[in-house]
């Protein structure tokens, strides 16, 4: 399903109840907006020890659930797996196709954008993309 929409703004102000982001390989999620997450409401998130590429963590918030995507890495390699990573992480996701998703643009300051929200529209469920995040 194509995205839906693209959007400048707060991701956590959105009306969908579902929010993905990125997390890393490393497990070191303290910085960005996966850092946000773990101080506002996630703490387990902030540290998770080494993941596989393509795995998701979810997490429920109130009336909010959170899926974190491990779809980057730290290392030298950084977001090169990322546009396929992102594409299976959001096709795993037990969430109906109809149902919507709320996205950051993961990758936003890495210049890769194109190819990532290549990705997330190869993707099979409904995403809203917010790009800007840390400019609005």
């Amino acid at each position: 399903m194509p995205i839906f929409n693209l959007k400048s703004g707060n991701v956590l102000e959105t009306d969908w109840k579902n929010i993905a982001f990125a997390i890393n390989i490393e497990g070191d999620n303290s910085r960005g907006f996966s850092g946000i997450i773990a101080k506002e409401y996630w703490p387990g998130i902030e540290n998770t020890g080494k993941k596989k590429l393509g795995e998701t963590i979810n997490w429920k918030c109130g009336s909010k659930i959170f899926h974190a995507l491990v779809c980057y890495s730290l290392g030298t390699d950084g977001w090169e797996k990322t546009p396929d990573a992102i594409t299976h992480c959001l096709d795993s996701l037990d969430i109906p196709e109809s149902e919507p998703i709320a996205i950051v643009l993961i990758g936003e300051r890495g210049g890769r954008e194109k190819e990532i929200l290549g990705g997330i529209a190869r993707s099979k469920k409904k995403v809203e993309v917010y790009w800007n995040y840390f400019n609005f």
